[in-house]
This record gives structure tokens, C-alpha cells and sequence, in this order.
């Protein structure tokens, strides 16, 4: 991936604001957000972190942590001893493997997306790579659509390269197919869950022109009205916003750089209520407000609690040298940001993912910071009912084939239950109805890789619950 990466998390409602208006930062979220970096690699100790991955998903999330780099894919083991260690990380690949976006698929692969190829390697630990029309792969998605899936229940996986490609077999080689144009050069891929009003979910893409959507699995792409435009537009990012009672299922967000603002801000949010065919502007960042020049790209990713973070980079002169980064937060659904980044050094940022422990990781220009702490929760299997009248617990925990999810309900309310992964992506919906005290819905484990996921529940009227679930073989 480019300084451009894929971000499809899930966040809570975000406020439009009119045409024009600057929104700035309100005030500071409930505690202050300290930064720390991971020790960097000694065999390159500026490499760039395209990408931050979780191989086996470990609770303490310090375990199997891939950094995706301009110098390859290194992975971080420490041996049990819980320390940080530049001598933990090792090289992945070869050192001709040098990425630029890096994939965990659900059947367990490492897809890693290198100048003119990618490289995948097997449960088994076998790598191999192809060819994509003679391109760089700029990103790379796994679907959790269900009319997307194989015969072994798995998403179809998508690579962006001037063109999509599909693979509908994990991606092995020989499994790549070219679909249709997407309108412009691929940066990301995003899609919207199926709803009453989208029984399928959408594909989107977006590209140097702005948004795209897809209703046939990518063979044709219409564009996004209001967000898209000849070099008017960049789409970095997406994200899905749940809502039980949206038509859609909740709206769509878009972190864009915004060409017609790009005097001292084009860093823009925008926002789809309609399953990302028509897209309004919601929120431009304020640079000043963050200590930045300017602010030209803004990836947008929601923990699992519904706060909202961005990275915000400026990229001076389309040189990686040039770029200066910072964080912001909202607690409100978006409606207004806050700096978050107390001890973070400023440098231009790649990637944000929600880690298994519940911090939050950054990939930068020099190397992997994350939290210091963990800044949302990820729940056990049960505990007392949460304020807001919602709760839920998971058995069995460990899970090998099917788990049970009980809702605590204080009145019947409509209620979605969903699956997340430890990038916040939804991966599945368990239930999506009316929903009464005591409810028990069933989550089938059997079509997800083994790691930690999250099984979130969101009731009409706000209220969420969360817990974790760790997959076994």
C-alpha cells in the first residue's frame, strides 16, 4: 500500500455540519491519550510501517505483531518474556519482499502486496506470488459480504492495482481474476454490511477521483455523487457506521482529500446515508488545531467502544521525507475531535489498527507506536449489565464450532449483534431483530480463522456491549 492504506472499521454516527464549515476540535475526551513506540527493528531502524498486523491475535496483543514495511514484512515474537525487544523482530520474507500493504485472510494466509507482485504465504508457512498486470498492489481487502463468499464459507479477497482483481480462493496463484474499471487508480477498498434496503451490502472503492460502488462483485463501478471528480477527489478510507434504525443499517464515512480545499486543509470526512451511493461533506480538520501546516490525508478508524480516532497527515511535495502526522479523537460520534497524542513524535502516519488488547497502533513513518495503554474495552465472557441497559455474555469461550450469545436486556429493544476482527472489521452478523432479555443467538465459528475477535452488540437507542471471543481448532 502507498501512504494511502485501507482503513474499514466501524464507528458510531457522525454529525454533518453544512457546506464550508470548518469544524474544530471540541473539547478533551475524558482522559488524556499517551503514546509509545515499539523499539525499532536494528536491521533498518527508519523503515517506514505500511501496516501493522496480528498474526494469532494474542490477548496481550505484544505477541506476533507483523510490521508491513518498505523493507518487508518483520515480525515481532518475544519468546514469552512480555518485553519489547529490537532483537524479537526477524524478516517474514525474503528481503525482496519489501511491501507495501500486508492482509491476515480468514483462512489464515498472509497476503503482502509488493511493487509489481504479491507475495502470499500459507497457514502452512509456504510462500508464493504473482503477478497482477505488470502493478504495484495498493491494497488489499477481504470481503465479509456474504453473497461474497466461497464454498468453504470464506470472503472473497480483493486486491487494488490500477484495476481491482478478485481471488475467490484465498488468493492463491492462478486464482486472480480482473474485474472492471473502478473509475480511477485504486488507494482502498470499503464495503457496506447487507440491510433491508441493501440485502447484498455494497462494495466500494476509492481512487485519484474520489468514491465508487459496486453491486455486482466488482465486474462494474458507478461513482459516488458528491464525492466523486475528475482530480477533484483522493478517497483514503472507510468506514461503517451502525444504526438499527437506518434503512441502510447506518451510514457510510469517507476520509477524503478534498481537492477544492487544499489551501490549508483538504483532510475532509464524508458521509453516505444511502449505502455510499450519494456522499455529503460532514467535517474538514483544522491543521492549526492538530500543529500541523497543513492537512491533505485523514484515515479514519472506530474502536469497538465507538470512539472515533484519525490519523491526519500532511505530505508536502508527494515526498515521504516531507510528511508530519497527528492523532485526534472523538467521543461523540464524530461530531467533534480532540487532539489524542500526547508523546507521539509527529511524523507522517500510514495505518491505524485496534489491536486484540485494546490499544490503538499507528504504522508511521518510523516504525509502530500504539498506546500506552488500552484506550477501549474489550469485555471477558460476562459481568454485570453496563449502564444503558444492555449486556452480554459468550459460551463456550474458547470456541471450536458454534458459540452462544446472551443478551441482558432491561426492556425488548431491536438489537444487532455482530462478529468483529482485531481490526475492527465486521467479519459477521449473528442477529439483526427484535430482541428481548435472555436472548440467545448463535455465532458459527466455523468459517473464521482461530484468533480473538470481538462480538459486539448495538441496541436502537445507543446502547452497545461488547466481549471477547477466542477462536480455537
Amino acid at each position: 500500500m502507498t501512504a494511502r492504506v485501507s482503513l474499514f472499521a466501524v464507528a458510531l454516527a457522525l454529525g454533518a455540519l453544512a457546506p464550508g464549515v470548518v469544524a474544530q476540535p471540541g473539547p478533551p475526551g475524558p482522559a488524556a491519550v499517551a503514546w509509545e513506540r515499539l523499539p525499532l527493528v536494528p536491521l533498518r531502524p527508519q523503515t517506514q510501517a505500511h501496516d501493522v498486523l496480528f498474526l494469532d491475535g494474542g490477548a496481550d496483543g505484544d505477541r506476533s505483531v507483523v510490521w508491513v514495511s518498505g523493507y518487508g514484512p518483520l515480525r515481532y515474537d518475544p519468546g514469552g518474556d512480555g518485553n519489547w525487544e529490537g532483537s524479537d523482530w526477524a524478516r517474514l520474507c525474503e528481503r525482496a519482499c519489501r511491501s507495501d500493504d500486508g492482509l491476515l485472510t480468514s483462512e489464515g494466509s498472509v497476503l503482502i502486496g509488493v511493487p509489481h507482485k504479491f507475495y502470499r504465504r500459507s497457514p502452512a508457512g509456504a510462500w508464493e506470488y504473482e503477478v497482477l498486470d505488470g502493478q504495484g498492489t495498493f491494497d488489499l481487502h477481504q470481503t465479509a459480504l456474504p453473497a461474497l463468499r466461497n464454498d468453504r464459507g470464506h470472503g472473497a479477497v480483493f486486491a487494488g492495482v490500477r484495476y481491482a482483481h478478485r481471488s475467490d480462493d484465498d488468493g492463491r496463484t492462478g486464482t486472480w481474476d480482473r474485474l472492471g474499471a473502478t473509475g480511477g487508480e485504486l488507494v482502498t477498498f470499503g464495503e457496506v454490511p447487507p440491510s433491508s434496503a441493501l440485502p447484498d451490502g455494497r462494495l466500494l472503492a476509492g481512487v485519484y477521483n474520489g468514491v465508487t460502488y459496486s453491486d455486482d462483485g466488482g465486474r462494474t463501478w458507478a461513482p459516488g455523487a458528491g464525492a466523486y471528480g475528475f482530480s477533484r477527489y483522493i478517497a483514503d478510507s472507510f468506514t461503517f457506521v451502525p444504526d438499527p434504525a437506518h434503512p441502510y443499517g447506518g451510514a457510510v464515512l469517507a476520509g477524503v482529500d478534498d481537492l477544492a480545499f487544499d489551501r490549508d486543509s483538504s483532510a475532509t470526512v464524508y458521509r453516505s446515508d444511502d449505502g455510499g451511493a450519494t456522499w455529503a461533506r460532514a467535517h474538514r480538520f483544522s491543521p492549526s488545531a492538530l500543529g500541523l501546516a497543513n492537512a491533505n490525508e485523514v484515515q479514519v478508524l472506530a474502536a469497538p467502544d465507538g470512539v472515533v480516532w484519525a490519523a491526519v497527515t500532511y505530505t508536502k511535495g508527494g515526498l515521504s521525507r516531507n510528511r508530519t502526522g497527528a492523532i485526534a479523537r472523538s467521543v461523540d460520534g464524530g461530531r467533534t475531535w480532540a487532539p489524542a497524542q500526547d508523546g507521539y513524535g509527529g511524523h507522517g502516519l500510514l495505518a491505524l489498527v485496534a489491536g486484540p488488547d485494546g490499544r490503538v497502533y499507528a504504522g508511521s513513518e518510523v516504525g509502530v507506536w500504539r498506546t500506552t495503554v488500552p484506550v477501549f474495552a474489550v469485555a471477558g465472557e460476562g459481568g454485570p449489565e453496563p449502564p444503558g441497559g444492555l449486556g452480554l455474555t459468550v459460551h463456550p469461550n474458547p470456541a471450536g464450532g458454534r458459540a452462544a450469545v446472551t443478551l441482558a436486556l432491561a426492556a425488548p429493544a431491536a438489537v444487532r449483534v455482530a462478529v468483529l476482527d482485531a481490526r475492527g472489521r465486521e467479519v459477521a452478523v449473528a442477529w439483526d431483530g427484535p430482541a428481548r432479555d435472555g436472548q440467545r443467538v448463535e455465532v458459527a465459528t466455523g468459517g473464521l480463522a482461530p484468533g480473538v475477535y470481538v462480538v459486539r452488540a448495538v441496541a436502537a437507542g445507543g446502547a452497545r456491549a461488547t466481549a471477547r471471543l477466542t477462536v480455537v481448532r
